[in-house]
């Protein structure tokens, strides 16, 4: 897969034509954030976006108005093929990880994180929690 900002992958809404490709489409940073938090989040006024042209991946970073990171998210996925007869192949989703973290006015982050492998009985995991500081910071 390859990641073409026009269709607006990820999340993300067209945008007006402008000069650069990869400013064609805005992040959607409140996708996924609860009503409740809305009023308590930093909201990002300019976005940074990260692509990975090997694998179907790309973090997405927002920024406030002085120019802080209040905003991050990224996503990948681990693609393999795989076939019931050894005759006909498909993609098929080995794992896949997202996450989505929203820094807050009065401190610390909240942060959505979700896993999912179809290698496992698809088994797939998610939650909403508050940490200190985005991780790996």
């Amino acid at each position: 897969m390859s990641l073409q900002p026009a269709l607006c992958a990820y999340g993300k809404l067209k945008r007006l034509p402008c000069r650069n490709q990869i400013d064609l489409c805005q992040p959607q940073w409140s996708a996924g954030l609860p009503a409740a938090w809305r009023a308590r989040v930093v909201t990002p006024c300019k976005f940074k976006v990260y692509p990975d042209y090997e694998m179907p991946a790309r973090q997405v970073v927002g920024f406030d108005v002085s120019g802080a990171i209040c905003f991050r998210a990224y996503d990948y996925r681990l693609l393999d093929p795989y076939s019931d007869d050894d005759e006909e192949f498909y993609t098929l989703l080995t794992y896949g990880e997202s996450a989505v973290g929203w820094r807050l006015k009065e401190r610390g982050w909240l942060l959505y994180r979700r896993v999912e492998s179809h290698m496992e009985e698809d088994h797939r995991e998610e939650g909403l929690q508050w940490a200190a500081d985005w991780p790996g910071s």
